[in-house]
């Protein structure tokens, strides 16, 4: 499931997520801002069930998750066994959210698979961005901010020009009103 996430210091609105959400592949547009961010996740068909943006509990106040988790089960029992998790069947974009609580900016290491994770940290009011085997994400950084996608043509519509640069394996996007920054995990 496509998704695209801008953080400008000067504030996110729907309207800046309406050019890369056209851009996305998928039939249906479900936006989210708050402050600084503005998240747009795009349903690849309407019959497609609604879950993202996904909420959470805690520090984290917004996901979006697109891909696989592998050792789905284990994570999960693990991440239960610490507090962390609440739900009994948990969605993959839970075991992401409770990864994250659990382990912060070291949430990566602990997921195995092909997916792509967006978080949005209320308290700390950062964009975190990760991925892991498989499909990168891609960043554009310009005129103070910063927009992260799963998909290039969703970030053309956001620079004049800026070619979108793929997040590194094993990296860690971590975007903020002070600046943004890639960290090794």
């Amino acid at each position: 499931m496509p998704f695209c996430a801008i953080l400008d210091p000067a504030g996110a609105s729907l309207e800046d997520l309406r050019g890369p959400a056209a851009d996305l592949p998928g039939v249906e547009p479900i936006y989210w801002t708050e402050g600084p961010v503005g998240l747009v996740h795009q349903r690849a068909s309407r019959r497609t069930r609604i879950d993202q943006p996904f909420l959470g509990d805690g520090r984290l106040c917004c996901a979006l998750f697109e891909g696989r988790l592998d050792r789905r089960d284990d994570l999960a029992r693990q991440l239960s066994e610490a507090g962390c998790l609440r739900a009994e069947r948990p969605r993959p974009v839970e075991i992401v959210i409770a990864a994250f609580e659990r382990w912060v900016e070291e949430f990566p290491r602990h997921l195995e698979g092909e997916w792509r994770a967006l978080l949005w940290d209320r308290k700390d009011e950062r964009l975190l961005g990760a991925a892991g085997d498989g499909e990168p994400l891609y960043e554009v950084r310009e005129e103070g901010r910063v927009a992260v996608a799963t998909h290039t043509e969703a970030l053309a519509t956001l620079s004049a020009g800026t070619p979108p640069v793929a997040l590194p394996a094993g990296g860690l996007l971590v975007a903020s009103r002070a600046g943004t920054e890639i960290r090794s995990v």
